[in-house]
């Protein structure tokens, strides 16, 4: 009867047997147990069984697993792929709105200069997690700072255009702060960064537009936000 269940014991005396039948599923899971209750989660071989499983067993803790890697090692196809798998499997609402969270975030590092269509992609997996966690303020701070970096987009980057992004991105930082009060002091940082980037009283004035006013921002923003102005 084997009895060595050290590290190198399970290699030389278990490894075998999975080499023979790699995509066997109680295989993968019995030597995976194995190295799990000697340790031996260092060993290569361990990571490996892990990734094995989620594809040989998926579920959507295993899959958010991989995706986790993938990320870690700048495999962003790979990632998406696991993390989308993780969502059809998922069936706790708060746990999918994270799920959509790290999808957003990944949207938005597709790109260094931000573009309409990683934009938009991005807000609308943010605009899904807040569905999902109505109480979760992460996700309206995502999109303010999304709100926040399109001057440039919207604009020349100065000027009027590229100025009142700004009164969106506050929308989504106040909207955050009233969901999710723990994240008031975060919230309130940005909006107090970004308020000396607001236009001015004689901006407004030049186009007949005063503080309170409602005001449509166009671009790939397209909402209706309140006027703030300032000396």
């Amino acid at each position: 009867m084997i009895t060595d269940m050290s590290c190198e014991g399970i290699r030389r005396n278990h490894v075998p047997k999975y080499e023979a039948s790699p995509n066997d599923v109680a295989v993968v899971k019995d030597l995976f147990r194995k190295m799990v209750g000697s340790k031996c989660q260092s060993d290569p071989l361990y990571q490996t069984l892990k990734l094995k499983l989620a594809d040989l067993e998926p579920t959507a803790s295993r899959c958010k697993m991989a995706a986790q890697y993938y990320y870690n090692n700048n495999d962003i196809p790979k990632t998406e792929q696991y993390l989308k798998q993780a969502l059809e499997l998922e069936q706790n609402a708060t746990k999918q709105a994270t799920i959509y969270m790290f999808l957003a975030n990944i949207e938005r590092r597709k790109v260094s200069d931000l573009t309409p269509a990683v934009a938009t992609q991005a807000r609308k997996y943010a605009k899904k997690a807040a569905e999902l966690n109505p109480g979760w303020g992460k996700p309206y701070l995502f999109i303010g700072d999304l709100y926040a970096s399109s001057g440039p987009l919207c604009g020349t980057g100065r000027g009027w255009n590229s100025q009142v992004v700004s009164w969106a991105a506050t929308d989504m930082w106040e909207r955050a702060k009233d969901v999710d009060p723990s994240i008031s002091s975060e919230a309130n940082k940005s909006i107090n960064k970004y308020k000396r980037f607001y236009p001015t009283v004689a901006d407004g004035h030049m186009r007949s537009i005063k503080n309170g006013q409602r005001y449509k921002i166009g671009c790939w923003i397209g909402t209706s936000t309140t006027v703030r102005l300032i000396q």
